[in-house]
C-alpha cells in the first residue's frame, strides 16, 4: 500500500508540475510550460502568416498572381525562415516533458534550465535569418518565396546564369542552417515522444500491478489478457495526450 501511495504521488506531481494551476498562473505565464507554449504561438503566427500570403509577394512575372517585388519577396522568406522558430520550441517543450515526466526534475533546477531553450531557440533563428538577409539567399521558391536564388537556378553550373542574388551561399543555407537543424528539431521531438511514451507506461503497468496486489480482485484474474491489454492501451494513449 506504501509503494502504491509513493508511486500515485509520483504521477500526480509529474503529470501537473509546470502545467497551469489556476486563473492567476495562466495570467501571468508563470510555469516554464505556459512559457514555452507562448513562444510556440508567436512563432508559428510569423510562419502561418508567411505563408498565408501564398505567392502574391513572388516577382512579378513568376506566376500570374505574383504582383511583388523583390523586397516583397524577400520579406516573405524572412517571415516564414524566422517562424521555423516554432520548430524549435516544440523540441524544447518536449525536452521540458522528459524531464518532469521521466526524470522528475526539480523547479528549481528546471528554472536554471528554462532561459537556455528560449536563448537557443531565439538567438539560433533570429542570428541566421539575418544571416539570410546579408547572404541575400530569400527568393521565389516555386510557390512561396522562402530560401532561393535569383534568378531560379543560376547556382547551378549547367544553366550558366549569373546570380543576382543569393549564389554560391544559397545551398549551404538550404542544406545545412535550414534543413540539418530542422531535421535535428524532428529527431529530438520523436525521441522524447518514445522516452515520454514509455515512461508513461512503465509506471502505468507498475500502477496497475499494485492496485492489482492490493485488491486481490478475483474479476481481475478471471479476466481475459487480450480484453485487459485493449482497455490499458486506451488509457495509455488518452494519458499520453
Amino acid at each position: 500500500q506504501g509503494q502504491k501511495e509513493q508511486y500515485s504521488r509520483i504521477e500526480v506531481r509529474s503529470s501537473t508540475r509546470g502545467r497551469p494551476h489556476n486563473k492567476s498562473d495562466n495570467a501571468s505565464l508563470s510555469t516554464p510550460y505556459e512559457r514555452l507554449v507562448l513562444g510556440i504561438c508567436i512563432f508559428d503566427l510569423f510562419f502561418s502568416l508567411g505563408w498565408s500570403l501564398g505567392p502574391l509577394p513572388g516577382p512579378e512575372g513568376y506566376l500570374p498572381w505574383s504582383k511583388g517585388t523583390i523586397a516583397t519577396c524577400t520579406f516573405q522568406g524572412f517571415l516564414i525562415y524566422i517562424g521555423f522558430a516554432s520548430f524549435a520550441y516544440n523540441a524544447m517543450l518536449m525536452i521540458l516533458f522528459v524531464l518532469v515526466i521521466r526524470y522528475d526534475i526539480s523547479p528549481k533546477r528546471l528554472g536554471k534550465i528554462e532561459p537556455v531553450m528560449h536563448f537557443i531557440s531565439i538567438t539560433y533563428y533570429l542570428v541566421t535569418s539575418i544571416l539570410g538577409l546579408v547572404w541575400e539567399v530569400y527568393g521565389f521558391a516555386g510557390s512561396v518565396c522562402l530560401v532561393a536564388a535569383y534568378p531560379n537556378g543560376c547556382e547551378l553550373p549547367e544553366l550558366n546564369l549569373k546570380c543576382m542574388r543569393g549564389g554560391k551561399h544559397v545551398s549551404v543555407f538550404e542544406s545545412w542552417v535550414t534543413m540539418f537543424v530542422f531535421t535535428a528539431w524532428v529527431i529530438i521531438i520523436v525521441v522524447c515522444s518514445i522516452i515520454v511514451g514509455g515512461t508513461v507506461l512503465q509506471r502505468f503497468y507498475r500502477s496497475r500491478r499494485y492496485d492489482f496486489q492490493a485488491t486481490g480482485n478475483d474479476n481481475n484474474r478471471k479476466q481475459k489478457p487480450g480484453q485487459l491489454g485493449a482497455r490499458t492501451v486506451r488509457e495509455v494513449i488518452i494519458q499520453c495526450l
